[in-house]
């Protein structure tokens, strides 16, 4: 899961659901790096947004891909 903050709302979704989290993330944790950039809105990411979303969903496709190695 990729949360937004410290509260986990994602990962306790999941978890309610019946889902199993093998690997869990905080948006924050990765922030450090980008101190400074503006990234927009939640409706509306400058372009410095766009590529910090974009490094979060490289992370989350590592993240499967490592999974699905297990899993084989």
């Amino acid at each position: 899961t990729m949360d937004g903050c410290a509260k986990y709302c994602a990962k306790k979704s999941v978890e309610e659901t019946g889902g199993i989290v093998v690997k869990s993330h905080k948006v924050p944790d990765f922030m450090k790096a980008h101190r400074g950039e503006e990234h927009g809105s939640g409706t509306a990411l400058t372009d410095d947004g766009w590529k910090y979303a974009d490094q979060l969903a490289e992370i989350l496709v590592a993240d499967v891909k490592e999974i699905k190695a297990g899993v084989n």
